[in-house]
């Protein structure tokens, strides 16, 4: 970890799965994990309990809320593909639906103001272009291993997540999260967010010795929370 709090890849091999270098913790967030934070998310940043009872669910809140907390210190970047975004806002219901949508739309740019690219391409960019997509994964240089996750939007975040060369898919999907090992293997760790909270414990991460936190990409993420929750 430097004064920056980039993480040093080839220390951390459980997260960053055989990297070198130096950089940020590239994290994307299934669409799970984001309609948990959109529940939840004001009881993380107020401290207030959360209210869910004990169990795996519950841990992963709470993980989730750590990981929010970190944020503020480490490098981490968080990252929501356009295909989660669509699949969240199916989710809502139809009460007031448009404003809760411009809110998880707000929310996405606010993760986004500290001011980063979303990672390019590791691959061939015509595996990613519109009419390849809709065609799915069949094509893909990993299809084999897409083919074990669940069919739908969770397989296309995946696919995008590897062509992005993402470090990190937080999923609370038992259907991906049975398949992590396969993925390790190309460098993609499939994890929940008490995983990764565990990870991050065993790697005994130093935090940086920073002269203050970025507290305006916090108050921005807050800000787009809030406007989801007035939406209902």
């Amino acid at each position: 970890m430097d004064e920056h709090g980039h993480f040093t890849y080839g220390d951390i091999p459980g997260i960053f799965l055989g990297r070198t270098g130096t950089g940020p913790m590239c994290i994307a967030w299934d669409t799970n994990v984001l309609l948990d934070y959109l529940e939840y998310g004001f009881h993380m940043w107020d401290g207030r309990e959360i209210p869910v009872k004990e169990g795996k669910y519950r841990d992963d809140l709470e993980a989730l809320d750590a990981l929010l907390n970190a944020y503020i210190l480490l490098d981490l970047r968080f990252f929501l593909f356009d295909r989660a975004l669509v699949d969240a806002k199916k989710s809502l219901t139809a009460e007031r639906r448009h404003q809760r949508e411009l809110a998880i739309e707000r929310f996405a740019e606010a993760l986004f103001f500290a001011d980063y690219e979303i990672p390019d391409h590791n691959s061939d960019p015509d595996l990613m272009q519109p009419e390849t997509v809709s065609m799915g994964y069949e094509n893909h240089r990993h299809a084999q291993r897409l083919a074990l996750l669940p069919d739908g939007h969770d397989r296309m975040l995946v696919m995008e997540a590897l062509d992005r060369d993402i470090h990190v898919f937080m999923t609370r999907d038992r259907g991906i999260l049975k398949n992590a090992e396969v993925f390790k293997e190309i460098g993609l760790l499939l994890v929940s967010p008490g995983g990764l909270c565990d990870l991050i414990d065993e790697a005994e991460i130093p935090l940086p010795a920073l002269p203050a936190p970025d507290l305006a990409r916090v108050g921005r993420i807050i800000q787009a929370l809030g406007e989801y929750v007035d939406g209902e």
